[in-house]
């Protein structure tokens, strides 16, 4: 089976992950680009009014028995918005996929418990996995729970190649 990684990224973080994974999984690696740009307040204004960004995306680029692996950050306890369009394209379509973030939420078993159930509404089933590998990690125990130290944070080259070894060894024993 194939692999194909369809990948979101606001600040960058979640594109450098899904690119060393990519290339850890020498696989296809599909990166969606929105039509406009976006800030933290269209997050807010996207949230309230549940809009769904315009984005650039060909629906014929992705082989839908692939083992798809969506990359994107968690935004308010959601999936980011820009991959709602792709979801709602894919939904009932995918075979398998998986979901990953570098996120900047809390850690542990609360920290997006919605996520399983949003995820099969969105895309007609259940992923395989969530894999959330939570940015905090890298910085100072004292910065740890700290958003705005969280928030402003970019992952070195080094450390997402480290994600991406821990993700493929994951996901090894699943697929």
């Amino acid at each position: 089976m194939k692999t194909t990684i369809i990948s979101y990224s606001l600040s960058g973080n979640n594109k450098l992950l899904a690119d060393q994974l990519a290339t850890k999984l020498s696989c296809k690696h599909i990166y969606i680009k929105e039509k406009s740009k976006r800030s933290y307040l269209t997050i807010g204004m996207d949230f309230v009014f549940k809009r769904i960004p315009k984005i650039d995306f060909l629906e014929k680029e992705v082989n839908t028995e692939d083992f798809i692996i969506f990359i994107a950050p968690i935004w308010m306890s959601q999936v980011a918005f820009p991959l709602k369009k792709v979801f709602q394209k894919l939904k009932g379509k995918t075979k398998n996929y998986a979901f990953i973030s570098a996120c900047i939420g809390p850690q542990g078993k609360k920290s997006n418990r919605g996520l399983a159930k949003q995820l099969k509404k969105d895309l007609g089933k259940k992923p395989i996995i969530i894999i959330e590998k939570h940015l905090s990690e890298f910085l100072p125990i004292k910065s740890r729970h700290s958003i705005k130290e969280t928030m402003k944070y970019k992952l070195k080259k080094r450390q997402a190649q480290q994600m991406a070894q821990q993700i493929s060894r994951q996901l090894k024993q699943i697929v």
